[in-house]
């Protein structure tokens, strides 16, 4: 099951040159992220997007709660996904996706990562030429001998169009 991961990872960076002439769509979100369905927390994140209507790209993000920052308590994901964008009118654009993800948590008694993989669809409308809004909702799973851990996040940015 760990290895699943590292193929969508692999995947996903196979999609990069095809990527590389895509438009790029950036964002700095805001949001709130629960983790098997106990914790809420406050999320702020930066994505970033390279993708053309109609083709498969690549979609890239970091997010984090400040929360823990308080308590010297570091913690936040990273998503490497192949996405897919479908235009919806001639200012509003879907974007699909599916990846690899990673966990990340830090304090002065230690620090941990694990991988695992997520879904997440972003809706992107443009109020500009250069800029505009976008949602998204990312569904994470995390793996273990064990069971399997879930967090969801539901975020709203800033998008600029490059």
């Amino acid at each position: 099951m760990r290895t699943i991961p590292l193929l969508l990872t692999i995947a996903v960076l196979e999609l990069g040159a095809r990527a590389a002439v895509a438009q790029r769509v950036t964002a700095w979100e805001v949001g709130m992220a629960s983790l098997d369905e106990d914790v809420r927390l406050l999320q702020v994140g930066y994505r970033a997007s390279w993708v053309n209507p109609g083709h498969v790209g690549v979609d890239f993000s970091v997010a984090a709660s400040p929360v823990g920052l308080l308590s010297l308590f570091i913690h936040g994901a990273l998503d490497l996904d192949a996405a897919y964008a479908v235009v919806l009118d001639s200012a509003t654009s879907l974007h699909l996706r599916a990846g690899g993800t990673a966990f990340v948590a830090a304090s002065q008694y230690g620090a941990g990562l694990t991988g695992g993989f997520n879904v997440g669809f972003g809706i992107v409308g443009r109020t500009s030429a250069t800029s505009g809004i976008r949602l998204d909702v990312v569904q994470r799973w995390f793996p273990t001998e064990y069971e399997t851990y879930s967090a969801t996040s539901v975020t709203v940015g800033i998008a600029v169009f490059r």
